[in-house]
């Protein structure tokens, strides 16, 4: 969820290297080298679609604004609170 909402903002999207693949080592740029991880599937397909969606015109073009909230009172069959 947090990778929703982060990513479908406006804005730059960051993301770090091995994110992708649900890595949770995080190494030194500077060592060249990284640990063997196994590799999340269920992670990489997330973010396969993640970036699907990313590409849609709608989200890269669109302009985004805050939902206007609903009054409890104003919903059918809701009686205004006292």
């Amino acid at each position: 969820a947090a990778a929703i909402l982060t990513y479908l903002v406006p804005g730059m999207r960051f993301f770090h290297e091995g994110q992708f693949e649900g890595r949770r080592i995080r190494n030194s740029m500077h060592l060249g080298r990284r640990p063997v991880e196994a590799i999340d599937s269920g992670i990489r397909q997330f973010y396969q679609r993640l970036l699907e969606v990313l590409k849609r015109p709608e989200v890269r073009d669109g302009t985004w604004q805050t939902p206007m909230p609903i009054p409890i009172s104003s919903k059918a069959g809701m009686k205004p609170q006292r």
